[in-house]
């Protein structure tokens, strides 16, 4: 009886393994095909963000470098893309946190730059045709503080088409993960510096990595990180940036783009 039990048990191995081998074999398959459309998913991933117009998310920005202790800010933004402002890619309501608390409003409204800070009560107008400068410069700030992909014309930090094209940046899959809630792919790529002998800080390599949620190929995260040389010491710098809600294309009116928004 018991080697009879023997004999059935080493008959079920024996049947069951073309199963897991072709279950093993799948799964193989699945990975290899999804680390070579590393490349494909971000070029979907660009196309889509191209075409965004308008929208609104919450977003959070983390910055540290090997001089600096990580910085964390969250904002939420309304913005809509312009044609042809020299100022700003977009026009844009935003409003930043500070532990919790809104503790400045920005605002660009195609004709003047409006901020708030509740921390000293201090306000300010930026017109265009007298300080273009100087309003650009903040605009580009805050959008830096902001989720880029939706709000840039070109949607840095993506890769562009002619990025595409380069030998010196490698594509990578990553994995599967979740953020925020979302089902995501995570990409990588990595790009090798040629630097001249004449520079004083020399990057060695740039490491892009992004996160694009499965349902839409929308990016909702990406990190952004660099290393350099700088008097034979090497210096690390990354950015992280990640967007906890969004809404895009469904901005039906500029009321949210007055001054009339920002606190007197």
């Amino acid at each position: 009886m018991v080697l009879n039990d023997l004999f059935t048990l080493q008959l079920q191995k024996i049947y069951n393994m073309p199963r897991l081998l072709i279950l093993l074999f799948c799964c193989c398959i699945t990975y290899f095909t999804q680390a070579q459309d590393a490349k494909e998913l971000l070029k979907k991933c660009f196309e889509k963000c191209q075409a965004i117009n308008n929208g609104h998310f919450v977003s959070t920005v983390a910055h540290k470098s090997e001089l600096y202790p990580e910085n964390v800010s969250k904002s939420n933004v309304t913005f809509r893309k312009t044609n042809n402002d020299t100022v700003s890619p977009c026009l844009f309501y935003a409003q930043f946190f500070l532990k919790g608390d809104v503790n400045r409003y920005t605002l660009y409204t195609g004709k003047e730059y409006a901020s708030y800070s509740s921390v000293g009560d201090f306000g300010e107008i930026v017109p265009n045709d007298k300080y273009a400068t100087d309003a650009l410069t903040k605009c580009r700030s805050d959008i830096y503080q902001s989720f880029e992909p939706f709000m840039m014309k070109n949607s840095f930090p993506l890769p562009k088409y002619s990025d595409f094209e380069s030998q010196s940046t490698n594509y990578k899959f990553i994995n599967i993960e979740s953020v925020n809630g979302f089902k995501c792919w995570h990409v990588q790529t990595t790009r090798t510096i040629k630097n001249d002998s004449t520079q004083l800080i020399k990057y060695n390599k740039y490491t892009n990595e992004y996160w694009i949620n499965m349902s839409d190929t929308i990016p909702v995260q990406y990190l952004l990180a660099s290393e350099s040389l700088v008097d034979r010491d090497t210096r690390i710098y990354y950015k992280k940036v990640a967007v906890e809600s969004y809404e895009l294309d469904n901005i039906t009116s500029d009321a949210l783009f007055k001054l009339t928004v920002i606190p007197k």
